[in-house]
């Protein structure tokens, strides 16, 4: 789903660069070459890395052999 209509970003792009250390939008947005033009993205943006680095956070369940 696109998520910056001005730059073309989706949620997966977003997504991958904040799997990758992003933590803020403008952070974000540098990773992939762009900058924060209308501001409309940027809530969604945010919730979108603050999703990824809570699951990031969290430990990861081992499968009982």
């Amino acid at each position: 789903m696109y998520v910056c209509i001005c730059n073309a970003l989706t949620d997966y792009e977003i997504g991958l660069v904040s799997k990758q250390g992003a933590r803020t939008v403008d952070a974000a947005y540098a990773a992939l070459g762009s900058k924060v033009c209308c501001g409309q993205c940027r809530c969604t943006a945010q919730d979108i890395i603050d999703e990824n680095a809570q699951s990031a956070a969290q430990p990861m369940l081992m499968a009982a052999e």
